[in-house]
């Protein structure tokens, strides 16, 4: 039996067997409504210092598409990441962007609570199955894990390090979106 993470109430965790059959139902085939991208190795390559060519494109498709995006980045230095934000524009697809310490861990619980989505209707897509990947798959949120990125070679090492979907590039997220 699985908790469901209510967005609605603060700290409320509803079991799934509270839920009538109707809104259990509902759950399940809620369609997705946001999307949370980590930062470096999964929309911006840290070699070039540039974001991956196929990023804007697919973040305006997106956008067009009516999906509600959020960034979260880990970072050494928290005003150069934000300053990055700024230097690519991406306030103009991102209606969330959040840079943390290095240190600290990524909690997705407060974007859900601030767009009111439920875990069941965000996707989480990152390239290091131990933080985003992770943390996503605690809270039931589906996971999508970038090959391309920092970490290609760091497999899995629990279940909670597996992902929902495996994609090589940013190029075929939007088709595996269409299949959700």
């Amino acid at each position: 039996m699985r908790n469901i993470l209510s967005p609605f109430k603060s700290s409320e965790i509803v079991l799934e067997s509270q839920l009538s059959l109707k809104t259990r139902s509902d759950i399940i085939k809620l369609m997705i409504k946001l999307i949370i991208f980590d930062y470096g190795g999964t929309i911006y390559n840290p070699l070039t210092d540039q974001l991956y060519s196929e990023t804007e494109k697919l973040l305006i498709k997106l956008r067009d598409l009516k999906f509600k995006l959020a960034l979260v980045s880990r970072a050494g230095d928290v005003n150069q990441r934000l300053d990055d934000f700024k230097r690519f524009h991406l306030e103009n697809y991102f209606e969330f962007m959040e840079a943390i310490p290095e240190k600290k861990t990524k909690n997705f619980i407060p974007i859900l609570k601030k767009f009111n989505v439920f875990p069941e209707q965000c996707l989480v897509i990152g390239d290091y199955v131990k933080s985003e990947i992770k943390e996503g798959n605690k809270i039931g949120i589906k996971t999508i894990w970038i090959k391309n990125g920092e970490f290609p070679n760091v497999s899995p090492q629990t279940n909670q390090e597996k992902p929902d979907y495996i994609i090589e590039s940013l190029e075929e997220l939007l088709p595996l979106i269409n299949t959700l």
